[in-house]
């Protein structure tokens, strides 16, 4: 299994969503959370600044691709209130933002989704610039 790599601040800021989420899901969606909140233990916390470009973080955006079909997505993973697939921001509470989260470029995952198995590779991690990060939140 590969290591992970979280900043403490997104860490305390996923630890909060989860915790107003708790309360309104069940069944699946609390097995979701209850995964995310596993990755968290295990992550490495870093301070932000160290946290390295390539790694999956929040309001970064990441390019992956399906090892299945070889489809190619980009989306940049945000908080829950944030969330539109629409503009392409996908919820770290999200089982495959949830996937992503703290790996880097070159990085194989694979996660259980409402559809079976899920097998990407992190193809490209990038920051938006500070006017597109600010942009609706």
């Amino acid at each position: 299994m590969a290591e992970i790599l979280i900043s403490r601040e997104d860490c305390l800021r996923i630890e909060k969503a989860i915790a107003e989420q708790r309360s309104r899901h069940a069944g699946r969606d609390r097995d979701d959370l209850v995964r995310l909140e596993g990755e968290l233990n295990r992550a490495k916390k870093v301070a932000v600044e160290d946290l390295s470009a390539d790694v999956v973080a929040l309001d970064r955006e990441v390019t992956m691709i399906d090892l299945e079909d070889n489809s190619e997505e980009t989306y940049r993973l945000v908080l829950p209130g944030q969330a539109d697939v629409s503009r392409l921001r996908i919820s770290v509470l999200a089982p495959i933002g949830a996937a992503l989260l703290g790996y880097r470029e070159g990085d194989q995952v694979e996660w259980p989704v409402p559809g079976g198995l899920r097998r990407l590779r992190i193809k490209r991690v990038t920051r938006p610039t500070v006017s597109a990060v600010g942009e609706g939140g």
